[in-house]
């Protein structure tokens, strides 16, 4: 039987034997009925003028004690002896004063063949703790009985001592056995931390300049890196756990991958021998680096939800831009579709998001689109610009029935259609054929003299550009 019933007596027997109570209603509360205990005989005070003064606790009745004493023995004849010590102190504890029941229950214990030293120092206590409750007659026979159960331990720590030195112990043994038992450890951080105490143990009694005192202090120097390693990885564990119960869009959420990530760095810098690799440790730590990636993808996802939302807001705005050239020009239009594309990338340099900036490209792809319809359209209304001012120069050049028309008369169907203001740099390949077959004409009625001033005309003259269109 444990030291727990030795425990549950000291309580009963300290307990004060008598009970007071400052009124009726607190004696009501702390358990007593129709002015008798709930345990033991109940008398009130006999002073009628101070009725609110009474005792509420007496020794338990001759009756009561012989049907707890039968109960306690027929279960100690039963070996049920964890029932008769609770019986035992049942008893006791109502009545501590009773020298006999507690001889009884002493010698119970004492018989037990498996009591230990600890359990005979706590029955020792609570034996001396019945010095002061017992008739002065029995102090004598209960301070005699405490020296016998202290007589009775010291005998059990004399053997013990003796079978201490019988069996020396065998440290090399020991510290050979621990070295096994870590080729591989254990995982759980509890057990490597246990080897850790064992191994400082032993080099505590080995020899320091000894073999086995050097392959110890490795051993526990190394184990001490697996429970760092151990201690990091269940940190990110417990980090992805937690964010199984969190809003993922949330600043905390981030808090916390964040604290996984850096921590992966400094788990990944121990450097543990594969010999002390305990088995399944190494894949789990393989493992956290694609675990705290899809996090972090998760999050970055949720996170990039509501910006997505914002860029095909403003893609839609973009897309709605009216192409209507009758009061603006093309380039009006291209300017407009540039300054929100700008927002748009802007919004996207926010996207962390792999997933996400996927999404957010095939927006861009739609701006993208929109923008070279709006300029290739530009560049289609220069060439048609061009294209008009040279029929109409050649139209005029027709009136003449293609006679030599005269420098003058060439100058002014050049300059009225303004042919100087041609890009020649922007015109698509059939508009320059174009230009180079109506020019020429009218340049061939020019002196010799002349064609110097047109050329000069030509560079100095300000082009339109494809933004004037």
């Amino acid at each position: 039987m444990k030291g727990f019933c030795y425990c549950l007596l000291a309580s009963a027997v300290c307990a004060p034997a008598i009970l007071l109570a400052s009124t009726k209603a607190e004696c009501d509360r702390l358990g007593y009925v129709d002015n008798r205990p709930l345990i033991g005989n109940f008398s009130t005070s006999q002073n009628p003028s101070n009725e609110t003064q009474f005792f509420c606790f007496q020794d338990v009745s001759k009756d009561e004690k012989a049907v707890g004493l039968e109960l306690a023995r027929n279960a100690k004849k039963a070996n049920d002896r964890k029932l008769a010590a609770f019986l035992y102190l049942n008893l006791i504890g109502k009545s501590p004063a009773d020298f006999e029941m507690l001889e009884e229950y002493v010698k119970f214990v004492s018989e037990s063949e498996t009591i230990t030293k600890q359990e005979l120092d706590e029955l020792y206590s609570l034996v001396m703790v019945s010095v002061f409750k017992v008739p002065a007659v029995q102090v004598k026979k209960v301070l005699d009985m405490a020296q016998k159960i202290q007589t009775k331990r010291d005998d059990i720590a004399k053997k013990e001592a003796g079978e201490v030195k019988a069996n020396p112990r065998d440290l090399v043994a020991d510290a050979d056995r621990l070295l096994r038992q870590a080729d591989p450890p254990p995982i759980g951080e509890s057990a490597l931390r246990k080897m850790i105490l064992d191994g400082n143990s032993l080099m505590g009694e080995l020899d320091q300049e000894s073999q086995k005192y050097k392959e110890l202090e490795a051993l526990v120097e190394e184990i001490s890196i697996v429970v760092q390693a151990v201690q990091k990885k269940e940190y990110i564990e417990a980090c992805l756990k937690r964010l199984e119960s969190e809003n993922l869009d949330s600043d905390f959420a981030l808090s916390i991958i964040q604290a996984a990530e850096s921590t992966l760095p400094t788990l990944y810098g121990l450097k543990i021998p594969a010999s002390r690799m305990p088995p399944g440790l190494k894949k789990a730590i393989d493992d956290l680096p694609t675990m705290v990636k899809k996090s972090v993808e998760e999050i970055s996802l949720k996170r990039s939800e509501k910006t997505l939302e914002e860029l095909r807001n403003l893609v839609n705005e973009l897309l709605a831009i009216p192409l209507d050239k009758s009061e603006e020009t093309w380039e009006t239009v291209a300017k407009s579709i540039e300054e929100k594309a700008k927002i748009v990338q802007a919004k996207i340099a926010g996207i962390t998001s792999s997933a996400a900036v996927s999404t957010a490209a095939s927006e861009i792809v739609k701006v993208q689109n929109r923008l070279n319809f709006v300029r290739k359209g530009q560049y289609n209304a220069y060439q048609r610009w061009a294209v008009g001012q040279l029929n109409s120069a050649f139209a005029e050049y027709n009136e003449y029935n293609w006679k030599k028309i005269g420098e003058n008369a060439a100058w002014n169907i050049l300059i009225g259609n303004k042919i100087e203001t041609i890009d020649i740099g922007l015109m698509s390949p059939d508009v320059a054929r174009c230009y180079n077959d109506i020019v020429p004409k009218l340049l061939a009625q020019f002196k010799p003299t002349g064609l110097p001033a047109w050329y000069k005309l030509c560079v100095d003259s300000k082009k339109v550009a494809l933004e004037d269109k």
